[in-house]
């Protein structure tokens, strides 16, 4: 099973390499900059270097992941690895940006409005967001009634680790939470991601003018409705996986079928991130923005820009801001949202997540 491995630390890869591509065109590598200057050539060599680097970085941790005997530490070394590779990679290659940008005073006779909205605007909440939480919560509930309905013919010692084959290589006395534990697990994260889930669908679009004041509104829209959408797969495919794990252990598939088990949802993991990316793809197409002061005055828009705010973008990846009370922001680096953790909820949040990745990470060894 060394290949659902590769195929893991390929997406993220992917991931990682197509990360200027999938974010807007006026924050190149996390770094402001006027609409005008976003296919400056600096820009251009900085994303052709970054993109060097992501994918070298990738083929030998590929090379790593087949080499390394153990598959669960290839596994680590892979993933952890390609994400520090890409973090270091943007950290550096932004840099001439960000000197050029301030050599060549590019934000000097440009004009710069803030239009960001965080005051709460209601509106309801998308009917995607509500029946992907209930669908996540119905497989789960089917899972644990296979669980309770099978329990009487569960074995006593109870597999609570399979490898990445599929094949069980730990086990413990049968209880309520060696049974059931993988599903309390997936209960937490379902119902975590939903709560996340309805916050995102409330919040009133922040809108970035990029050069072009009069689209702002509808691309501030169309980058939230895409990661509702997202993130409302995720929700679901995160559950199923929950579910699936359980209920294959409960009516006690054979090794080899649990190993195409695996492959399945590999296979599904994999088209749902190809999905992401062609999303986000096309929505950083509708953000392509590139307005010159004559068709901005035929237009009747407004060719003002974003203000350069990199001061409050730590590295171009963490939003630290006191100053503004929103909690979620949109990202700079890829789509979706992040949290602001100069405010006091926001670093309530992050830290809450932090111990939330702990606890699944420290409970599965418990476990195990």
């Amino acid at each position: 099973m060394i290949w659902v491995n590769i195929a893991v630390v390929l997406l993220i890869a992917g991931c990682v390499y197509l990360s200027p591509q999938l974010s807007r065109p006026t924050v190149p590598l996390g770094v402001s900059v006027p609409a005008r200057y976003a296919a400056d050539p600096v820009v251009a060599i900085a994303i052709r270097r970054f993109h060097r680097i992501t994918g070298s970085a990738g083929v030998v941790l590929l090379v790593a992941v087949v080499a390394i005997p153990n598959p669960a530490v290839g596994l680590a070394v892979g993933t952890l690895g390609m994400v520090a590779a890409g973090a270091l990679a943007l950290i550096w290659c932004r840099r001439s940006i960000i000197m050029t940008k301030r050599e060549s005073h590019w934000y000097d006779d440009v004009s710069v409005v803030a239009s960001a909205s965080v005051s709460p605007q209601a509106h309801a909440t998308p009917r995607r967001v509500w029946w992907s939480i209930g669908v996540a919560l119905l497989v789960q509930a089917v899972a644990a009634a296979v669980g309770v309905a099978r329990w009487s013919q569960l074995p006593q010692r109870f597999p609570v680790h399979f490898g990445i084959s599929g094949r069980a290589d730990s086990w413990a006395d049968k209880s309520v939470m060696t049974v059931f534990g993988p599903l309390l697990i997936g209960l937490v994260v379902t119902v975590v991601l939903g709560v996340l889930l309805v916050i995102l669908a409330k919040l009133p679009p922040r809108r970035y003018a990029d050069g072009d004041q009069g689209g702002a509104k509808q691309r501030a829209e169309s980058t939230l409705r895409v990661t509702t959408t997202i993130l409302s797969g995720a929700v679901v495919l995160v559950a199923t996986m929950f579910a699936v794990v359980g209920t294959t252990t409960y009516l006690t598939v054979p090794d080899e079928l649990r190993g195409v088990v695996v492959i399945a949802m590999t296979v599904v993991m994999l088209a749902f991130a190809g999905f992401a990316v062609v999303r986000a793809t096309r929505l950083r197409g509708e953000h392509q923005v590139v307005v010159t002061s004559e068709s901005s005055t035929k237009s009747g828009t407004s060719a003002a820009d974003s203000p350069d705010d990199d001061r409050v973008w730590k590295g171009g990846l963490v939003y630290f801001n006191r100053d503004d009370p929103a909690v979620f922001v949109p990202k700079r680096v890829g789509v979706g949202y992040t949290v602001n953790v100069g405010a006091p909820a926001g670093m309530a949040l992050t830290i809450a997540l932090l111990a939330f990745v702990v606890l699944g990470v420290v409970l599965p060894l418990a476990l195990h």
